[in-house]
């Protein structure tokens, strides 16, 4: 898996939307797109930092899909399956979004967040 490939588009600004599925593969409760422009990678863990967030989350990427120029990591957060779509941004409010925490993003927290979700 080209994970750092991943890592590399959401650095440019991307949307990041986190589907959580049953054991059956079923979406169960989608947290819709936002923006994120802060990622890491390391081997099948992928972590994210979403714009005006105050936290990173992690998952452990079992497979990669893309359709387009959307990616699609399928994988879990602790015992819980999830599909995380990310996909370019598309409106001005979105870029506008981007624009901002670029501006007011704290790095010192963004890399404390990433250095606590990979232990």
């Amino acid at each position: 898996m080209d994970m750092e490939r991943v890592v590399k588009e959401v650095e440019q600004g991307r949307l990041i939307d986190v589907t959580f599925l049953s054991e059956g593969g079923r979406e169960e409760l989608s947290v819709g797109d936002h923006a994120c422009m802060d990622a890491k990678a390391k081997g099948e863990r992928f972590a994210y930092f979403l714009c005006f967030a105050s936290c990173a989350h992690a998952i452990d990427v079992e497979r990669v899909e893309e359709e387009g120029d959307e990616t699609f990591l399928f994988g879990r957060t602790g015992d819980v399956e999830v599909r995380l779509r990310v996909s370019p941004v598309w409106t001005d409010g979105q870029r506008e979004t981007l624009r901002t925490w670029e501006k007011e993003r704290d790095h010192d927290l963004v890399k404390r967040e990433f250095e606590r979700v990979f232990g």
